[in-house]
């Protein structure tokens, strides 16, 4: 059986932030510690209820930052907020890893986008498509 294929398309480019809308909903992460059901809860707990219709059943937007102050580059579940606005949803990442700020980063552990994507695809029991 051949896997499915999960494209994503750029949306959003900036300096430090590329935003992807994702052809499939996901809710696995390469980070093991990401729940999606936890991190969901999390979020009706602490949205305001006006703001509540932002937060998902499922992950279709993600972004991939880039830290200001120092090397870093994590991946977080995100939502459009209004047409052409992203804004990440929660605080724990999907992927990428953590760096000692006062040792300025770690370039070893900053990949490129498609890395982090291909990552989020495989656990979804996905191949990825880039579209950008």
């Amino acid at each position: 059986m051949e896997k499915q294929t999960l494209e994503f398309t750029k949306v959003l480019d900036t300096t430090s932030r590329r935003c992807y809308k994702l052809s499939h909903t996901v809710t696995k992460a390469p980070n093991k510690i990401f729940n999606w059901e936890r991190e969901r809860e999390r979020m009706l707990i602490k949205f305001k209820p006006e703001h509540q219709h932002l937060i998902p059943n499922e992950i279709e937007y993600i972004i991939v930052s880039d830290a200001k102050t120092h090397i870093e580059r994590l991946v977080f579940c995100a939502c459009e907020y209004e047409p052409g606005k992203f804004s990440t949803l929660s605080f724990m990442d999907m992927d990428g890893k953590l760096t000692m700020m006062i040792h300025g980063g770690n370039t070893r552990d900053v990949h490129p986008d498609e890395v982090y994507l291909r990552r989020i695809a495989s656990v979804n029991g996905m191949t990825a498509k880039f579209n950008f």
